[in-house]
């Protein structure tokens, strides 16, 4: 997979100072397009996976004007006409809580999530498996915490595991952020991504669970990885924005005292979806004369 840089003792400890410079991957963000990106913006916020449930167009819209990478989730259950959505420009995916539809868009090699129980997500084959906690269910408990077959099934596969712990304590499945076992899922060998991890949960995650920036390294790198994003520009948004950020923390940057801090906009530019290679404009149903600057 990748290895965790060594960090310097200096920034090992979560300050506000190093959580805002850490790039910053946004899955399941929602409500207005133009709203997210107003809010992150100035942020190193390396790529937005949002979910659409409003106009679809409005959306793409508003992706082509983003100074960073986005991808667009549709809200397959709020309209008749979503699935019509799905060829759009910038729309990676879709979601859905009917397990029957998920299933067949799967057999049209459309990657979807699953919203419904973790047994349904495995049979459909979701791209990851949400509502993390739910895992537990199927854990035994005998002298350690063993998963059982369908949590194994998950792990030894390699399914990403989106974690989503603000939603975990708003829907009542856990108490309080310090009981998320978001920890103990990746010690357990799963495969874990984190969604809405913007600057505001990592600094909650660091009070009530005491992560550092190794966590915040591993489950950034997982979370861009788990993404609906094709694995050419997963791969290259890693090589070229994400470890380069997280390398001002290493003794590997030598000079990073007498540096700015890294402007994402700038180290973006060469990810900006109108400059990517055209088989992964296809690939995303972009039409590259879309991307050019408008007169």
């Amino acid at each position: 997979m990748y290895n965790t840089p060594i960090f310097t003792a200096d920034f090992k400890t979560l300050t506000p100072e190093v959580i805002d410079l850490v790039p910053k991957v946004l899955l399941h963000t929602t409500g207005e397009l133009k709203e997210v990106l107003a809010r992150v913006e100035g942020e190193p916020v390396v790529y937005i996976e949002h979910i659409v449930s409003g106009r679809v167009d409005e959306a793409v819209a508003a992706a082509q004007e983003a100074k960073t990478t986005v991808g667009l989730v549709v809200d397959l259950d709020a309209s008749p006409d979503a699935v019509d959505d799905l060829g759009k420009p910038f729309v990676v995916g879709g979601c859905t809580v009917d397990a029957g539809l998920a299933a067949r868009l799967r057999e049209q090699l459309v990657p979807v999530m699953l919203r419904g129980p973790i047994a349904e997500q495995v049979r459909v084959g979701t791209p990851y498996i949400t509502q993390a906690t739910a895992l537990f269910d199927d854990f035994q408990l005998t002298d350690d915490l063993v998963p059982g077959p369908l949590s194994a099934w998950v792990r030894d596969r390699g399914i990403p595991v989106v974690c989503d712990p603000r939603a975990d304590v708003t829907e009542g499945a856990i108490e309080a952020l310090a009981d998320h076992p978001i920890e103990l899922l990746d010690k357990l060998g799963f495969r874990v991504a984190v969604a809405g991890f913007d600057a505001a949960l990592i600094a909650d995650l660091a009070e009530s669970l005491e992560i550092g920036l190794d966590e915040v390294f591993a489950w950034t790198v997982s979370t861009l990885q788990s993404s609906l994003l094709p694995a050419p520009l997963r791969a290259r948004l890693e090589q070229e924005v994400v470890w380069p950020m997280f390398a001002q923390f290493t003794d590997e940057n030598p000079q990073a005292e007498q540096q700015e801090a890294p402007d994402v906009t700038d180290a973006q530019e060469s990810q900006e979806l109108g400059e990517i290679d055209p088989l992964l404009l296809a690939e995303l149903g972009i039409d590259p004369e879309d991307l050019q600057p408008r007169a």
